[in-house]
């Protein structure tokens, strides 16, 4: 009797399964990769922003000590971690301390905001830029001088060449001199002396043609110019 046998019956799952396990393998493996990069990324920003707070830069590499050097930059007292125990608690600890972090290094709520959903990106962001550890309200114990360490390797500045300048000739301007102008000298005649005046003579007193006299020997008046007086008859 003739059986039936599909396509599927004589097709080899093996080269398949093969494949498969590659392809998940290599996947997992890249997981893997990122993953480790990322965690080095964070132990390197994290290393980087306790320099700034002058702490220790290796205290990102220490398992707990790490959590309690963050804790002390942030709130003041680094055995604070010790309460990431208590269960849901820990969350709301854990994104008050992203708060305080982000102040701590003079940002707003927004950037801290990406801190909480994105430490991956804000943590480096935070370190490898130009934001200095200013502090918290209440800290104490990270000196303010250490947020100047870490502020960011600054390129020193290159001192500019000036060319010297080059000293200008000024051709000198030729002046002609100026010829001097012969003035012929102007003859004055000699002024003759002046004439001496003539005395002037002296004005004869005008007769008004009347007189008035007294008679020498009566003394009576003669008016008028008779020779005779009026009174006496006797010659004037």
């Amino acid at each position: 009797m003739y059986s039936y046998c599909s396509y599927y019956d004589y097709y080899d799952y093996s080269d398949y399964d093969v494949i498969s396990a590659l392809v998940g393998l290599t996947g997992l493996a890249v997981i893997w990769v990122i993953a480790l990069l990322l965690i080095a990324l964070m132990i390197v920003a994290m290393w980087i922003l306790f320099k700034k707070a002058g702490k220790p830069g290796w205290a990102a590499v220490v398992p707990f000590y790490d959590q309690y050097t963050l804790y002390e930059i942030t709130w003041g007292n680094g055995w604070r971690f010790l309460m990431l125990l208590i269960p849901i608690y820990n969350i709301v600890l854990a994104i008050l301390t992203y708060i305080r972090l982000a102040k701590a290094f003079g940002k707003d709520e927004g950037y801290a905001v990406g801190l909480v959903f994105l430490p991956q990106v804000f943590v480096p962001m935070l370190a490898f830029g130009s934001a200095a550890y200013h502090g918290v309200p209440g800290v104490t114990s990270a000196p303010a001088a250490a947020s100047q360490e870490w502020v960011g390797y600054q390129q020193p500045q290159q001192p500019v060449y000036q060319q010297p300048q080059q000293p200008t000739y000024q051709q000198p301007v030729y002046q002609q001199p100026q010829q001097t102008t012969y003035q012929q000298p102007v003859y004055q005649q000699p002024q003759q002396p002046a004439q001496p005046q003539q005395p002037t003579q002296p004005q004869q007193p005008q007769d008004s043609g009347f007189q008035l006299t007294f008679c020498p020997n009566c003394g009576a008046k003669v008016e008028g110019s008779g020779k005779f007086c009026q009174n006496c008859g006797r010659p004037l």
